[in-house]
């Protein structure tokens, strides 16, 4: 059975930007304006009224960490879960292999063997949850599921409305518990990285929340002023291919996002807080951006090279654990490269012509 992993994919090709903006070489080329328009299919200035975008006053604020930030970070990190010799109950981490039987057949796509579980997350389903409680190493017990069409798998959704019984072993049962920071828990997990002390491990995590403290602080300024540029910029109508792209790409990242969090799309937006109305504006927003974006990219003749798609190849495939560029080249296409390089570089000029004031982390959280 191949689970999905609860770890952070790309879904859009927008979504990497930030991470590996700095490496992004800010190359401006002049070539005539009809060229932007030929490619993108539409003249953007029809639709878009450019307000302010450069010489925007921004507030931003000084990246840091706080003795209770890394506190925070150290407490969380102490958590862990030991074996224990006796019954699951909730709150425990169950570790258990596990089959499923459809129609009487078992199905590979519902298998799988030293799955983590933590009772009372319902993880899978709830009905795991409740057998597993009272349950030791070596028991096995048998329930019967009526959906499982949130399991994390690819296509679920087939098995709406089939009952599904499986088989599950216990194979281990942890329950949580919180380490000591000494010198002895920094060898035994951070030796091989060069740290043997508490002393050298808090100025390690130190200096890990400060990097995250910029990465952050320079996300939000770019997402800020962005959105002051779209806030200063008239939408007059759109281009119905536009928009019709743009609801593609939402509605695969809501199906994403929808099926890592094991719900239905419905119900995904209904998790975040969106109803119709919502989803509809966030589409406009989303064409408004689009068209925004390349009505700047032409007043200011911003394009990308056939060597700056290949840097951008670079650039990204091993920040998103590719294995090679050629790999990468499977997901992304280079209009998706060159689409992401525009923005980039669209945004660097917006940041760079911004006039912005460093304030202490009081001060910004102040004035919000």
């Amino acid at each position: 059975m191949n689970l999905i992993k609860k770890i952070w994919v790309p879904v859009t090709i927008a979504a990497i930007l930030v991470a590996f903006a700095v490496a992004i070489f800010y190359n401006n080329k002049i070539r005539p304006d009809k060229e932007i328009d030929n490619e993108i299919g539409y003249k953007p200035e029809e639709y878009i009224t450019l307000g302010q975008y450069k010489g925007l006053e921004y507030e931003k604020q000084k990246p840091g960490v706080s003795d209770e930030d890394l506190q925070a970070a150290i407490d969380e990190e102490l958590v862990d879960y030991k074996t224990v010799n006796r019954a699951a109950k909730e709150g425990d981490s169950v570790t258990i292999d596990f089959e499923g039987y459809v129609d009487g057949k078992a199905d590979a796509d519902l298998t799988d063997t030293e799955y983590d579980i933590v009772i009372g997350d319902e993880d899978l389903v709830p009905e795991f949850d409740k057998v597993l409680v009272g349950k030791k190493a070596g028991e096995q017990v048998e329930v019967e599921v009526d959906d499982v069409s949130s399991f994390p798998i690819e296509d679920a959704e087939k098995y709406s409305g089939k009952k599904v019984k499986f088989t599950v072993k216990v194979t281990e049962v942890a329950e949580e518990y919180t380490a000591e920071l000494t010198d002895a828990w920094v060898k035994e997990n951070y030796s091989e990285e060069g740290y043997n002390t508490v002393d050298e491990y808090k100025k390690m995590m130190r200096e890990y929340l400060l990097d995250d403290s910029k990465d952050a602080v320079e996300e939000n300024t770019q997402t800020d002023l962005w959105n002051k540029v779209l806030d200063n910029c008239q939408m007059n109508g759109y281009p119905q291919d536009v928009y019709n792209e743009i609801v593609e790409v939402d509605e695969a990242d809501a199906a994403y996002w929808a099926e890592y969090w094991g719900m239905s799309k419905d119900e995904y937006y209904e998790f975040i807080g969106m109803d119709k109305d919502g989803i509809e504006q966030m589409y406009l927003d989303d064409v408004k951006s689009e068209l925004v974006m390349w009505a700047i990219a032409k007043k200011e003749n911003i394009t990308v090279s056939k060597s700056d798609i290949a840097q951008g190849y670079e650039d990204m495939y091993e920040e998103y654990d590719y294995d090679s560029v050629e790999a990468m080249k499977e997901d992304y296409t280079e209009e998706e490269i060159k689409h992401a390089l525009v923005e980039q570089k669209v945004i660097e000029l917006v940041v760079d012509n911004a006039k912005i004031r460093e304030v202490a982390s009081k001060e910004a959280e102040e004035k919000k």
